[in-house]
């Protein structure tokens, strides 16, 4: 399952990689995002929409897809469900397979999150050059 809900999705890698880094966000999950930061920005991800989201802001510059994905995750992390209308934007933009995929991304590494939040893991080194850490 971890292959898949990493490698596997039929999202693009950088909405991929970004949807694990709102959760790591919003779960604190320093080794979470540690661990993909560096592959959402090689993927394509700016560095400034890691930094703001790092610092716990909404990004200013996300791509429409990349502030869809924000929105759903951020509505799944915040509200616990998918309301009907973000349901519809995602299924218009991303496709039913793509939305199945974000769905579960989410719910994935939500449950890493929570594992290594339960274990108190961190990252044993900080993050490469040039990527944020979380702050």
């Amino acid at each position: 399952m971890s292959n898949y809900f990493r490698d596997g999705t039929a999202l693009p890698r950088r909405l991929n990689e970004f949807a694990i880094l709102v959760v790591a966000r919003q779960w604190n999950s320093a080794f979470e995002w540690h661990a993909h930061c560096a592959s959402a920005i090689e993927a394509g991800l700016d560095v400034q929409v890691a930094q703001d989201l790092s610092n716990g802001k909404r990004p200013a510059a996300m791509k429409d897809d990349e502030a869809l994905v924000y929105d759903a995750a951020m509505e799944l992390q915040r509200e616990h469900r998918m309301s009907d209308a973000t349901f519809e934007r995602c299924r218009a933009v991303l496709g039913e397979r793509q939305l199945i995929d974000l769905v579960g991304v989410c719910g994935y590494y939500t449950l890493v999150a929570m594992m290594l939040a339960t274990a108190n893991v961190v990252p044993g080194n900080p993050p490469p050059a040039g990527v944020p850490a979380l702050a």
